[in-house]
């Protein structure tokens, strides 16, 4: 896929589709931060597929040892209401309590997606998360991290 092949210092690990055409997520590694990342492309389908994506982000971010995450959500398309409080109960401090300690997330331009995301992110308080809209300041502002 050229959205993510363009993405320098990326390594393709996992892939989740929602149909047999379409990726709605591609886990990997950037091992020059080093951090997880994920990108998102398109409609994820359900609550089940978000939860299963994210899940494998953090079992990732485990696996390495890092300490980063970059979350590409610009071309996630949908909204993940429903799954908030699980990200800030469950899936969050697992990743904290793992090492997690920097997040760079790139917005989602669907307005959905955006305002989940958001809701979500002024909740977080307990280690550094910046949003930005730009991919390349993202990965730069996690290297310095």
């Amino acid at each position: 896929m050229q959205v993510i092949q363009e993405k320098q210092g990326f390594i393709s690990l996992h892939t989740f589709h929602s149909t047999a055409q379409h990726t709605y997520l591609t886990i990997g590694v950037d091992e020059t931060i080093p951090c997880v990342v994920d990108v998102w492309t398109g409609p994820f389908g359900s609550q089940a597929n978000f939860r299963s994506g994210v899940e494998k982000v953090v079992e990732v971010l485990i696996e390495k040892k890092y300490s980063k995450w970059l979350a590409d959500l610009r071309n996630m398309e949908g909204s993940w209401d429903s799954s908030k409080e699980w990200m800030l109960k469950v899936l969050m401090p697992k990743a904290i309590k793992a090492g997690l300690t920097a997040e760079a997330i790139v917005l989602p331009k669907d307005v959905f997606a955006r305002l989940s995301t958001q809701d979500t992110i002024v909740k977080l308080h307990t280690y550094q998360l910046r949003q930005f809209d730009d991919w390349q300041e993202a990965r730069e502002w996690l290297k310095k991290q």
